[in-house]
């Protein structure tokens, strides 16, 4: 290949790369205002190119919503920061409200994915890696007594997941204030029951 014709490679993929960058920020402007699944068309439009230029950048919408939970997540991570608590209660309370405030930035796009997610490997890979990730941090936070108890491990790894969230928030019509209030509360009586069966002095509230 000679420089001549490699510049025009080099060109064509930095070309390539800048289209990818407009179609994803497309992708998701619409998914934030509510389109919970964009078509081909909708995202061209927004993104001010032609529809064949979406498919020869992603090839098909599943490969799209890919790389746009791959951002999301990205973006997610960035703003990550250490427990500024010590003792695990006070941890648990700073993750549970992490990740609320995560699961309503996110909730439109998880959405948009799970439109894909049963018939995309792909997607529900990049779902099960968020699930195990999730499930990690809260084990690394959890005391043992609590990892030895597994119906309150996986009672609180249910009350904070995506899910719960998208169950109040959706299906239950709760206002974002209303659905972290039930998750609080639920929280508590968990703690307080799991202090009861142990033994243990009452659990600090989490409210």
């Amino acid at each position: 290949m000679n420089i001549h014709t490699h510049n025009e490679a080099d060109g064509r993929r930095r070309r390539g790369l800048v289209s990818q960058d407009i179609i994803i920020a497309a992708a998701l402007e619409l998914v934030s205002e509510g389109n919970v699944n964009p078509s081909a068309e909708d995202v061209a439009e927004r993104a001010k190119l032609s529809k064949g230029t979406v498919f020869r950048q992603f090839g098909n919408m599943e490969q799209l919503h890919s790389r746009m939970v791959v951002e999301i997540t990205r973006r997610l991570r960035s703003t990550a920061q250490p427990f500024q608590s010590t003792d695990w209660q006070s941890q648990l309370q700073e993750m549970m409200a992490r990740r609320l405030t995560m699961f309503e930035v996110f909730l439109p796009f998880k959405r948009a994915a799970d439109a894909y997610r049963h018939t995309s490997p792909t997607l529900q890979a990049s779902h099960s890696s968020r699930l195990a990730e999730m499930r990690s941090g809260l084990e690394s936070v959890l005391p043992p007594a609590i990892l030895k108890k597994p119906t309150f491990l996986e009672a609180i790894d249910l009350l904070l997941g995506h899910e719960t969230w998208q169950r109040l928030r959706i299906e239950q019509n709760l206002s974002e204030a209303d659905a972290r209030g039930v998750i609080e509360t639920l929280m508590s009586l968990l703690l307080s029951a799991h202090g009861e069966a142990t033994g243990a002095s009452p659990t600090k509230s989490v409210t």
